[in-house]
């Protein structure tokens, strides 16, 4: 199958990544083409201005950038994740089914929520509550915490291998409810945030890192 292909799998996923998104990027650099040329030429079609990246300009864009990119793509019942660096492309599959990434990052916001007034009991696995503007206060809970952790778990720990050392950067590529997931609050068994750790960058499709 394509998933045992993993290079073809990534060329794959990123045609289904940002299509529109591409389109504009590439329509935009077209017009400001024909601006500077002075011309009336018509624009090409839309179909023909996307063009997702083959995986050896992928591995170029990593070296380009001085980053090991890593995408995301979850699936019904696994999550796939590509690691991209200059020469070479791996792919972790990693066995956590689409339901539960979204219930854990879900848990992830779930501390955007009113805490108690002042003088009424709150739970005691309440550790901390901080003001947010517009937003009341942010309660954090120990279940909130373990969110975290078990997203780092599932999401960076399978690759750790892979990465730079600390300090390095990461463009990372999410997908699906991925998107609503703050990468750099992601902590470690050791309490260490993600963003301690990386620059980190992000991207809606390897792509569109040519624009």
């Amino acid at each position: 199958s394509l998933l045992k292909r993993p290079v073809e799998a990534l060329e794959m996923s990123e045609q289904g990544r940002g299509r529109a998104f591409l389109d504009l990027m590439a329509a935009r650099e077209a017009e400001a083409a024909l601006a500077t040329r002075g011309g009336n030429a018509a624009l090409p079609d839309g179909n023909a201005l996307a063009k997702p990246m083959a995986a050896t300009e992928m591995s170029g864009v990593a070296g380009r950038l001085h980053s090991t990119v890593v995408a995301y793509s979850v699936l019904e019942k696994e999550t796939l994740i590509w690691i991209v660096k200059p020469g070479s492309i791996r792919q972790v599959r990693v066995p956590v089914k689409k339901e539960r990434v979204i219930a854990l990052v879900a848990a992830t916001t779930a501390p955007l929520r009113d805490s108690p007034k002042a003088g009424t009991p709150t739970r005691g696995e309440d550790l901390a509550s901080l003001p947010l503007r517009g937003l009341g206060l942010l309660a954090l809970s120990r279940d909130d915490k373990a969110a975290w952790r078990e997203l780092h778990k599932l999401l960076v720990e399978p690759i750790a291998a892979d990465l730079p050392a600390r300090g390095g950067r990461l463009t990372i590529v999410p997908h699906g409810p991925l998107f609503q997931l703050s990468f750099a609050a992601l902590r470690s068994e050791s309490g260490q945030y993600l963003i301690e750790d990386y620059d980190l960058h992000f991207a809606p499709a390897i792509s569109a890192l040519e624009y």
